[in-house]
């Protein structure tokens, strides 16, 4: 039988497993005598503190692992951190010295080996990552998780939450029925990157638990919003714009009066995807179709494109798309609510519907902010950038993407924005197209190979189409020049 790589990194999880529970004394026996007789108190256990990411695999990761410690009767903390910073890291040290606490790091810390190392020492931690290693030479340490020293992809096979279930499920194979959760962080990193929105590599594997256990249903449908009103969806949610009718929901109407698809039912609601019939999806699809093609030049790929797979979750009424959680999710921790969206994930219903209204206003958020930056992009030789000093730092990151994502001229070069941060410090997010990346671009070694030549204290990276860092406001200048000219190396190699 063939070994595939996931064999080498399921072993390696376990040895981790066993340091993890080794580490916090979990199956210590400890004898008080009580005049004559001898009580002894099964599983004492040093307390665990999870600190995770506010992004929807962050908080997907430390609902798992909740999840599995609580299952296990392990007592915990968590705390959820925009980045893991050096300030950050100094206070965990004082935690583990004071309360001697064990620490798990979910979806950061391999950004930051190296300062970790240096505070923590190496034995009171545990880091479940899936971002890039500066060095994969070097053997892992016993107190790092990571797929690339095993030949995953943390960009594309695996995110941080399947990193963490994989620990969940090798502590208690029980924990099968957390892979949904997986599957919902994976979708906040847009890892359905393969044929019709589907998975690959570990993710693949991952989705076939959640199959198994019932908790996740496959279904294929029209690759536009399911829940917005029909004629919103297509003339904004589109995979490809269509320049006959994106953009504008005048022309969808006609369009779709066209096909003779009603936007409104016989209670004058507004009709969504889910309540076209199947001959209207089909009629609707093919004349997409006929519009790429004969209206606006579309390749081959077009029509492949306006399919997709949608991940339909058992247990989270009243949201059923796992991509809809995954927003939901990022939403909570970018608004300064991720209790709501971890507890959510755990089974609570009324935060979940607290949740639900926080996206609305996430949404509302991010629309404002969108038109800022469009407003202020600025153009260099080799990337471009936006900044507005009412753009909040934790949205920055989702504003960036959408913009590569949705502009065509965008998709170009790299968008490298700027939000304003604390203590005079700017937080970065860099993002970029994949087409940049099969090029060659690598957004995360960049910027921390920049970062580190600054002598910025504060760790950088990520990966190669999404990275941070956060940087003196003083430093803009420079920065700015030292990215546009390392994006032009590292394409014109």
């Amino acid at each position: 039988m063939t070994k595939i790589p996931l064999d080498d990194f399921l072993n390696a999880i376990d040895e981790r497993k066993d340091y993890f529970l080794k580490s916090i004394n979990y199956n210590k026996k400890i004898d008080l005598k009580e005049s004559e007789n001898s009580k002894e108190f099964p599983d004492f256990k040093k307390s665990v503190h999870i600190y995770s990411h506010l992004d929807s695999d962050g908080l997907s990761s430390a609902a798992i692992i909740a999840y599995a410690l609580k299952r296990a009767d392990i007592s915990y903390q968590l705390s959820v951190l925009p980045q893991l910073e050096t300030k950050y890291i100094k206070e965990i040290k004082e935690e583990i010295i004071s309360y001697n606490r064990f620490i798990i790091f979910s979806d950061f810390g391999t950004g930051q080996l190296k300062f970790l190392k240096n505070e923590l020492g190496s034995n009171n931690y545990l880091i479940l990552d899936h971002h890039q290693p500066e060095n994969l030479k070097e053997l892992p340490d016993i107190f790092h998780v990571n797929p690339y020293y095993y030949g995953i992809s943390g960009e594309s096979e695996i995110s941080a939450a399947g990193v963490c279930y994989l620990f969940a499920k090798t502590l208690d194979p029980k924990n099968k029925d957390l892979s949904s959760l997986a599957i919902i962080g994976a979708l906040g990193d847009m890892q359905n990157k393969g044929d019709k929105g589907s998975f690959i590599g570990s993710n693949k594997l991952i989705l076939e638990d959640a199959i198994h256990t019932g908790k996740i249903t496959v279904e294929r449908d029209l690759s536009i919003s399911r829940y917005q009103p029909l004629y919103i969806a297509l003339a904004y949610s589109l995979p490809e714009k269509l320049p006959t009718i994106s953009g504008n929901e005048e022309k969808v109407k006609l369009f779709l009066k066209s096909l003779q698809i009603k936007i409104k039912n016989e209670w004058n609601e507004r009709r969504t995807l889910l309540n076209l019939s199947t001959s209207e999806k089909k009629t609707l699809l093919k004349a997409l179709i006929s519009e790429g093609y004969e209206k606006n030049n579309k390749s081959k790929e077009f029509a492949g494109k306006l399919i997709t797979n949608y991940y339909i979750l058992s247990n989270f009424d009243p949201i059923s798309d796992a991509r809809e959680m995954s927003k939901l999710l990022n939403a909570c921790g970018r608004l300064g609510f991720p209790s709501l969206g971890i507890s959510s994930l755990m089974g609570d219903k009324k935060s979940l519907l607290k949740a639900i209204e926080k996206n609305k206003i996430f949404k509302r958020e991010i629309s404002a902010g969108i038109r800022l930056a469009e407003e202020n992009i600025r153009n260099y030789n080799s990337i471009n950038t936006f900044y507005h000093n009412n753009i909040n730092e934790k949205i920055i990151g989702t504003i960036c993407s959408i913009l590569v994502h949705s502009r065509e001229e965008l998709k170009i070069k790299p968008l490298i924005a700027f939000a304003d941060s604390d203590n005079h410090f700017l937080k970065v997010s860099a993002r970029a197209d994949r087409e940049l990346i099969n090029k060659g671009l690598n957004l995360g070694q960049i910027l921390r190979e920049i970062c580190q030549k600054m002598e910025i204290i504060n760790p950088a990276g990520g990966h190669p189409p999404a990275a941070g860092a956060k940087i003196p406001s003083m430093n803009l200048k420079i920065f700015i020049e030292e990215v546009d000219k390392a994006v032009e190396i590292q394409l014109s190699n």
